[in-house]
């Protein structure tokens, strides 16, 4: 359906050699056909929003640097066993780097002790 031309008001039948402007209204402006034509051929790469909380480093954000104050970010090693997970200071700071482990253990070990006593 979106490679047919008969949406933007164009009748072509290659076998007859027929290629005319039709005299009816297009559904869709040739700009956003041609558009679509090179999507679908590979020829503009679609990208979608950026994921702004991604379900692998919930922290993310959330925990702030010592040194300079701001706030963490999460990314992906590569090592030589496997890919391993790190929270890190995102700037020229760099004086922040745990794993996402620890770090998340010792978050989930403060949220115990702010649970609130039944007095």
């Amino acid at each position: 359906m979106m490679r047919n031309p008969i949406y933007i008001g164009k009748i072509e039948n290659p076998d007859y050699g027929i290629s005319t402007q039709g005299d009816f209204e297009p559904v869709v402006e040739e700009a956003t056909f041609y558009r679509a034509q090179a999507v679908l051929d590979g020829r503009v790469v679609v990208s979608g929003p950026r994921q702004r909380n991604h379900p692998d480093f919930p922290l993310r954000g959330f925990v702030r640097c010592d040194v300079c104050g701001r706030p963490l970010t999460g990314s992906w090693s590569k090592g030589r066993n496997g890919h391993y997970a790190y929270y890190h200071c995102q700037r020229q700071c760099r004086a922040v780097n745990v794993s996402k482990a620890a770090l998340e253990g010792a978050f989930v070990d403060e949220l115990a002790l702010l649970q609130p006593t039944p007095g």
